[in-house]
């Protein structure tokens, strides 16, 4: 495992043996404003372009930001359908977050978006990379 990119936001590390982009967001997202998760949200696209892995292990338990509609709808539109359009990940795991509005707004921006790609929401880190594996 190689950490590619630290923030006070995220942390992105590359597997390269099994081919999977880890995101692990934190804490701090509580206090995040949306210009930053703009930014935040472009860095990954650039390592999911960079790097082109098989799958995406994306670890939300600490997130705690709360995706408003607009803002969903920049993610669907400078985001998630990149991703679909440029096929930049085949397979993503979602540890989903403790708190439970950032988790449903997470859900209402993936919602009917990643078409091609198969994801699935778990609990525990461990269930998601058993998953993948």
């Amino acid at each position: 495992m190689k950490i590619i990119y630290k923030s006070k936001y995220q942390e992105i590390s590359f597997h390269k043996k099994s081919s999977t982009l880890h995101f692990r967001w934190n804490a701090s997202t509580l206090k995040m404003e949306d210009i930053e998760y703009q930014k935040e949200t472009e860095q990954a696209l650039q390592y999911l372009q960079k790097y082109r892995p098989e799958k995406t292990l994306i670890n939300l338990k600490k997130f705690a930001y709360t995706i408003d509609p607009d803002m969903q709808g920049w993610v669907k539109e400078h985001f998630l359908n990149k991703i679909v359009q440029q096929q930049l990940t085949n397979i993503s795991a979602l540890v989903t977050s403790d708190d439970f509005f950032a988790q449903k707004s997470v859900e209402q921006s993936l919602e009917n978006s990643i078409q091609g790609n198969h994801s699935r929401y778990f609990s525990s880190t461990e269930e998601a990379i058993d998953w993948l594996d």
